[in-house]
C-alpha cells in the first residue's frame, strides 16, 4: 500500500478543491492510504470526513511560496511516513518533498496569462525541477507548460474527472428556486464561481440590459464569493438591473445551483478546465462559455453548447437569445452535454490513470 499525501494552500474550495473531492470520494482505499495537507483555516478541510482520509492543518499562508510551511510538511511527511506527493500549486510543497528525499507530483490547475517572460520560464522550470511528473489538466494546459519551457517528457496529459451532480426533483428545484426568490416561470441564466477579475462576471452583467429587454422573464442568479462582490452589486445598481440579479453567496452543493438554472454562462478570461463547465453539462445544462481554454475542449461548439470570443458581449446575447427562444433546440443540446461529458470524462477512468501514475513513479524511486 502507498501511501499518498496532497497539499492544497488554497483556503477557499475552487477548481483544485473540487477535484481533491472527487479524487477521495474514487480513490483504491485496497491499494492507496491518503492525507491531506491544508492551511489550517481552511474551508475544505471540513468537507474531508472520511475517517480514513489524516488531514493536517498547518500555519500555511495562501500562496504557492511559503518559507516558513517547508518545516512543517517535512515534518508531516516524515511522521507519517509519505512516499509519495502530491502538490497543487504548492511551490513549498514541492521544496519539501525534493528535501525528504521522496517522488513529488505537481499538477498545474490554471493557465500562465500573457507571453511567457524569461522570469516567468525560469520560475517554471525550477519548479519542474523539484517534482517527478507535472500533470496538465487539459491540452490547453499541457500546451501552456510547453510555452514556459518544460520539458514535454516530463507532462502528463490526465483530465479532470467529473462527478455527475444529482438531478433534483421538481419539488425540491420549486423550493430552491423560491429560496433564491426565483419564481417557476423565471428563465435563470446562472454564473457559478469566485467573484474575482478572472471570471469575467462584468461582461454578462453590462449585456444584462439588452437580455432583460428581450426577455421579460429572464433573471440572473450569481453564485459564488468573493473580492468583487461590492463592485459587481454596485454595477447592477447603476444599470438598473439590481431586482433582477441575485446574489446568493457561496453554496456548498453546486448542484443546488445548478439545477434551477436553465441556462449555464462561463464568462471567464481564462480557464485550464472548468470543472463548473462539466459539472453542469453533467446534469444536461447548456452553457454558454467563452473560449478561454478548457471549454473549448469540454463543449462541441453549437452541438452541446456555445462557444463565444472572450469580452464579446454581443456573441454573448445573441447565444442566450438564440437558446430562450429555441427550446426544443436547447432540449436537444441538454441531452447531448449530459452524454458527451459523463462519457469522456468518467471520473473512476481518470482517477485510476492517475493511481497508475502514482505506482510508477513510487517504483521508480524503489
Amino acid at each position: 500500500m502507498y501511501h499518498i499525501c496532497h497539499v492544497i494552500t488554497d483556503k477557499n474550495i475552487g477548481g483544485a478543491g473540487i477535484w481533491l473531492l472527487g479524487y477521495l470520494s474514487h480513490y483504491d482505499k485496497e491499494k492507496f492510504k491518503v492525507s491531506v495537507i491544508l492551511p489550517q483555516d481552511s474551508i475544505l478541510a471540513d468537507r474531508i470526513t472520511d475517517p480514513d482520509i489524516r488531514v493536517h492543518k498547518l500555519p500555511m499562508q495562501e500562496s504557492s511560496l511559503d518559507w516558513k510551511a517547508i518545516g512543517p510538511i517535512r515534518t508531516v511527511i516524515e511522521e507519517e511516513q509519505i512516499q509519495l506527493l502530491h502538490t497543487h500549486a504548492s511551490l513549498s510543497a514541492r521544496i519539501a518533498g525534493k528535501c525528504s528525499a521522496i517522488p513529488t507530483i505537481y499538477t498545474k490547475h490554471c493557465l500562465d496569462e500573457g507571453t511567457p517572460t524569461i522570469k516567468s520560464r525560469l520560475m517554471a522550470r525550477a519548479g519542474a525541477l523539484l517534482c517527478n511528473k507535472v500533470i496538465a489538466v487539459s491540452q490547453a494546459t499541457y500546451d501552456n507548460l510547453c510555452r514556459q519551457g518544460i520539458p514535454p517528457k516530463k507532462i502528463v496529459l490526465i483530465p479532470n474527472g467529473i462527478r455527475p451532480l444529482q438531478e433534483f426533483s421538481s419539488e425540491e428545484k420549486k423550493r430552491l428556486r423560491k429560496q433564491y426568490t426565483l419564481s417557476e416561470t423565471d428563465f435563470v441564466i446562472g454564473i457559478l464561481g469566485r467573484l474575482e477579475e478572472i471570471k469575467g462576471h462584468k461582461y454578462l452583467l453590462a449585456a444584462a440590459p439588452q437580455i432583460f429587454a428581450r426577455h421579460p422573464h429572464a433573471k440572473i442568479l450569481v453564485v459564488g464569493k468573493g473580492s468583487l462582490q461590492d463592485n459587481l452589486q454596485a454595477m447592477c445598481d447603476s444599470l438598473g438591473i439590481r431586482d433582477r440579479v441575485i446574489f446568493s453567496g457561496f453554496i456548498e452543493d453546486p448542484a443546488e445551483a445548478f439545477n434551477i438554472f436553465d441556462l449555464n454562462v462561463c464568462t471567464s478570461l481564462s480557464e485550464s478546465f472548468s470543472l463548473s463547465v462539466g459539472e453542469a453539462m453533467s446534469l444536461g445544462v447548456v452553457t454558454i462559455a467563452t473560449r478561454c481554454g478548457g471549454p473549448e475542449e469540454l463543449i462541441q461548439d453549437g452541438k452541446d453548447g456555445f462557444l463565444i470570443p472572450v469580452k464579446d458581449q454581443d456573441a454573448l446575447i445573441e447565444k442566450i437569445d438564440y437558446l430562450i427562444e429555441h427550446p426544443s433546440e436547447k432540449a436537444l443540446m441538454s441531452k447531448l452535454a449530459k452524454k458527451n461529458i459523463r462519457e469522456a470524462y468518467d471520473l473512476t477512468t481518470v482517477t485510476r490513470r492517475l493511481e497508475q501514475l502514482y505506482a510508477d513513479c513510487a517504483c521508480r524511486a524503489k
